[in-house]
């Protein structure tokens, strides 16, 4: 894989909204297997975790993955697990406008330049 290429040195130059999930994946893993390099067997587990669900994914599944042992599959878990802890718990209230213009901050911040859409209901008294 050329250097431009590899996830490790994307991550450093671009940050880590730049890249797709299977390229953040194969920083966690470091390296693939022979005949599979780490962003093919990324995209392996990427699927496998999207298959099954990240709340529930267990290390049984992980480890039938051919060129996945066990301290990666551990480690993918832990990631998992620091990632649903990070979230907010808490649901925001949204009761105006301006609720809504601070919730998308992280949309607006973004240097993606990709269209979305969004349908806010808001509850009637």
């Amino acid at each position: 894989m050329a250097k431009v290429d590899r996830p490790r040195e994307k991550l450093e130059k671009y940050g880590p909204e730049k890249l797709a999930t299977a390229e953040l994946m194969a920083v966690l893993l470091g390296s693939g297997i022979k005949g599979l390099n780490v962003v093919e067997l990324s995209r392996k587990i990427v699927r496998l975790i999207a298959k099954n669900g990240a709340e529930k994914i267990k290390l049984e599944n992980l480890l039938k993955e051919k060129g996945l042992g066990k301290t990666k599959a551990l480690q993918i878990i832990a990631a998992l697990e620091f990632g649903r802890r990070m979230r907010p718990d808490k649901k925001p209230e949204i009761l105006s406008p301006e609720d809504v213009w601070k919730l998308c901050g992280d949309l607006r911040a973004s240097k993606r330049n990709i269209s979305r859409s969004f349908i806010w209901t808001l509850p009637t008294r």
